[in-house]
Parts: C-alpha cells; structure tokens; sequence
C-alpha cells in the first residue's frame, strides 16, 4: 500500500515528521484533475524555472571562482 506522495506506509510517517520539522516539500503536488497538456506544461515551466535559477548559481559559482584565483 502507498500514500498519496507514492511512498511505503513507513516512509510517510518519516516524511511528515520532516516537515513538522520545519522542511519545506522538495516538490510541490500536481493537480490530479488536470490533462496531460496541463500537467506537461506545468513539468515543463518547473523544469525551466529550475534551470534558470542553476544557470544562475553557476553563474555565480565561476564569478567567485575566477575572484579565488
């Protein structure tokens, strides 16, 4: 049997003390009444804003990499 977010029973119970701890959700929940164009376009914009904001701290990873030397 799984929850909701797809894990064993025995991890659920882990995953919500984890974020009774104060740790926010790696990803959010899909809508699950959504169509597949829908929820496509809704993988695809997280997928680029995640790219955007790595492109971004690696960026900034060279910038102080090239101060360092």
């Amino acid at each position: 049997m799984t929850n909701c977010i797809g894990a064993p029973p025995g991890d659920e119970a882990a995953y919500r003390q984890i974020q009774e701890a104060g740790h926010p959700a790696l990803e959010q929940a899909l809508a699950v009444d959504q169509t597949p164009a829908q929820t496509a376009e809704q993988l695809r914009n997280h997928l680029d804003q995640a790219h955007e904001r790595r492109m971004e701290l690696a960026s900034q990873t060279l910038r102080h990499a090239r101060i360092a030397q």
